[in-house]
């Protein structure tokens, strides 16, 4: 078992503080006005509420799918992420290789974080099809063609050259 540190990109790192500080300013700033007024209406409230509370649902729900490592075992890659992570058998690769900038080329994000705690979710890609990203780091992508064709995978650690030898390797042994 092989375990691969996802790393963080400067971009993913850059969009992560920059969002998180906007979030706070909002949080805090839609507090001090709501105590500040004097009579508070019930509009006002729910606002303060339904604003603050798609926050941190959306904090919480991008930082639970951010992958943290990639671990190579005996039946796949399994990429852990802060919930619970998932495995990509070997016998469902069907080729696996560095994602380049020509291939991220017309990508369309359908669902997910475009930069917070990663580049996270469902996209689309004309000449790859439906791809399911869990990248921390864009230098380091590693794309993960399945037999299916539906599912292609994007993800990323900081050694990403050594787990695609090693996944090449494996593949070959089956």
């Amino acid at each position: 078992m092989n375990e691969f540190i996802g790393s963080w990109g400067d971009s993913v790192m850059v969009i992560t503080v920059v969002c998180l500080v906007l979030f706070l300013f909002i949080f805090i700033k839609s507090f001090r006005y709501f105590w500040r007024q004097k009579k508070r209406k019930v509009s006002h409230t729910i606002t303060l509420i339904v604003t603050n509370f798609i926050i941190v649902f959306i904090l919480v729900f991008t930082f639970c799918y951010m992958p943290q490592q990639i671990i190579m075992r005996k039946d796949g890659i399994f990429v852990d992420q802060v919930k619970f992570g998932f495995l990509i058998p070997y016998n469902e690769i069907s080729e696996i290789r560095k994602y380049t900038k020509d291939d991220s080329k017309n990508t369309i994000r359908i669902f997910g974080s475009g930069g917070l705690f990663g580049y996270i979710g469902k996209f689309k890609n004309p000449q790859i099809g439906n791809i399911q990203m869990y990248a921390t780091d864009s230098s380091n992508r590693i794309l993960i063609q399945t037999k299916d064709k539906n599912t292609n995978y994007i993800i990323s650690c900081a050694e990403s050259d050594v787990l695609i030898e090693k996944v090449k390797k494996n593949l070959k042994l089956q």
